[in-house]
């Protein structure tokens, strides 16, 4: 698992082996300076879930094991620099099988930094 944020965004990345026929691909993690607990799912039908709001601006992609989710920094999470997250989760359940767990993994804790690298390369334009 890999964690990191940008200024807008806390980005999760799982490198998960699972087998799954219908993948449901669940994120959970808990912030640590306001006690809530956030919890996030998505379907194959499209369907979404979301404990704590309209997840407007959270996304999920994956491709293969790679799983990424994109969640929002500020209101909608409480997400701001210096800020724990921790009992961070990526899930994988077969919603054709019972719902069973079809791969996990777990981080312990992330803080979200107020520093970051941006990278950007010489451009010429005409």
């Amino acid at each position: 698992m890999y964690i990191t944020n940008n200024d807008q965004y806390l980005y999760v990345f799982a490198d998960l082996t699972y087998d799954a026929v219908s993948p449901v691909y669940n994120c959970s993690l808990k912030n640590k300076a306001n006690g809530k607990s956030y919890w996030i799912y998505y379907q194959g039908n499209g369907f979404v879930y979301f404990n704590q709001g309209v997840p407007s601006t959270c996304t999920q992609k994956h491709n293969g094991r790679i799983i990424e989710y994109r969640l929002p920094l500020g209101d909608l999470t409480g997400f701001e620099p210096g800020v724990e997250i921790a009992d961070i989760s990526v899930t994988v359940q077969d919603q054709s099988n019972s719902w069973v767990n079809a791969g996990s993994i777990k981080a312990q804790s992330y803080t979200i930094q107020d520093n970051f690298d941006v990278y950007s390369a010489k451009q010429t334009i005409s």
